[in-house]
């Protein structure tokens, strides 16, 4: 096209009397009166124009000035005219229909073209790059929490009305545009982005149905297996402790745990405190050998929790120290990983890092690869070394393996007493309220000398923490009115 202009322009430029110049990378033949392309090495033919007198060179004629003008904007505005349109063959397009294929470019309508198809398309795509950040945030969220699955469902449903909405707005731009549907360019690279788009959302909801199933009280990594949440008892303390076990194990079970979670103690005891009260409320008696280790003070049978690590018949096991109580729902650890874990356990926020505490809610899958690796040097085979408990051999032996779970599953009784050293600790973390922390405590511990079946009324918990934050009476309360309730 460029070179029929410039042949044109080239003729009534000669007729009126003025010379072509060539181009920069062209050179003029006089004799021959052709131009040579370095570039293609091609020869471009043109007819000779015959000398004219020098008084028409220097003069041209009004009537030959006029009809060489003429023609000059005649074919350029033919080739302008021209050049919206999409040829294939002879003019090299790469939009060329297939062989045996009919060409749309026939069936061109030459009716006005209606202003309404750009405006479409531009909305078209404004809602496309919007539902496509929508899906780029659902896409990026590494895990959605049960609460969150609903809100986050009826996001996406919207999300996929929009991509409807986008294709209705497509095919009315196409309607409404026959040259633009010929010619398949804006039209296609949005329906592409929009069938991408849905495809993307799709698998967004099917993960989203995923995560529901995760979160559903049979669903999870041990779904179809068996899953239990654990205790040990060993002969210190055992009538109150095995009081302690039935209050916690009736805390999770009003929780409504999933069908196929199951309720046991470990033991070593010849008979065990209030067995009608554990056969009542389906919690299994587990007698286990005592471990070959052994702590010191309080927690010389502590070691026996690991036993634990043996339940062979179970996918997956929660323990709990007999002196926790649970306050919220513990199901979601059955999901804490869909691989094997040999313990996972939270911070122990009110020691040194990196350190755990194994007091509970501890994850464990017994293995026996796992138990043969770990577990059974300290359980069946005299150790050369002593710990002050297990928790100190858990660090020491797991300190590059272990799942570190958020140290708030784990609270401590005296985040509610001022005079003990992580007073408002998470109160300060979270910057909330006493009563906002009670809320969402998931489990609270009674360490050391804070144990509920020896502080028996507010009078003696007044003595032992002056001016407490009334939430660590109302802990207290709920255990000793379970405590009436269960084991009397």
């Amino acid at each position: 096209r460029f070179q029929l202009l410039r042949h044109s322009h080239r003729m009534a430029s000669q007729v009126v009397g003025r010379s072509a110049k060539p181009d920069d990378n062209e050179t003029a033949d006089p004799e021959r009166g052709n131009l040579f392309r370095a570039e293609g090495q091609r020869w471009q033919t043109e007819p000779k124009v015959p000398e004219k007198p020098e008084k028409y060179q220097s003069r041209p004629t009004p009537r030959k000035a006029v009809w060489a003008l003429g023609g000059f904007c005649a074919s350029t505005l033919f080739w302008l005219s021209v050049s919206n349109f999409e040829f294939t063959g002879a003019w090299g397009s790469t939009n060329a229909a297939p062989a045996g294929s009919t060409s749309t470019s026939a069936n061109v309508s030459t009716e006005p073209t209606s202003h309404t198809a750009p405006e479409g398309q531009a909305k078209a795509l404004d809602m496309l790059r919007a539902a496509q950040a929508e899906a780029r945030s659902a896409h990026d969220e590494a895990a959605l929490s049960a609460k969150s699955l609903e809100a986050r469902e009826a996001d996406l449903k919207k999300l996929l009305h929009t991509v409807t909405i986008v294709s209705e707005q497509l095919a009315g731009a196409t309607n409404t545009n026959p040259a633009a549907a010929a010619k398949g360019t804006t039209v296609d690279v949005i329906s592409e982005q929009a069938v991408r788009l849905e495809k993307q959302v799709a698998e967004i909801v099917a993960r989203l149905e995923a995560w529901r199933e995760a979160a559903a009280p049979a669903g999870g990594a041990a779904k179809g297996g068996r899953v239990a949440y654990v205790w040990y008892l060993t002969g210190y303390e055992t009538a109150n402790i095995a009081c302690s076990i039935l209050i916690a194990a009736r805390f999770i079970q009003q929780k409504h745990p999933r069908p196929n979670a199951e309720f046991a103690v470990v033991h070593t005891l010849g008979s065990v405190p209030m067995v009608d009260k554990f056969k009542a409320y389906n919690i299994r008696l587990i007698k286990v050998a005592a471990p070959a280790a052994h702590g010191q003070y309080q927690w010389s049978g502590s070691f026996t929790k690991l036993r634990v690590a043996e339940l062979f018949d179970y996918e997956r096991i929660i323990y709990f120290d007999v002196d926790t109580l649970p306050l919220g729902s513990m199901d979601f650890l059955f999901d804490v990983a869909d691989f094997p874990v040999e313990i996972a356990a939270p911070r122990a926020y009110w020691l040194r890092q990196p350190f755990v505490q194994s007091g509970g809610p501890m994850v464990i899958d017994p293995r026996k690869f796992f138990y043969g690796r770990h577990f059974k040097n300290i359980l069946d085979e005299s150790s050369p070394k002593s710990y002050s408990g297990e928790m100190d051999w858990v660090n020491e032996v797991f300190k590059d393996s272990t799942v570190v779970l958020p140290g708030f599953l784990a609270l401590l009784i005296g985040e509610w007493c001022p005079s003990d050293g992580i007073f408002q600790y998470w109160q300060k973390h979270f910057e909330e309220s006493s009563s906002w922390v009670m809320e969402h405590a998931s489990l609270v511990h009674f360490i050391a000398d804070w144990k509920p079946w020896k502080i028996r009324s507010p009078e003696m918990l007044a003595r032992k923490c002056p001016r407490a934050q009334p939430e660590m009476l109302q802990i207290f309360e709920k255990w000793w009115d379970a405590e009436r309730n269960i084991c009397h």
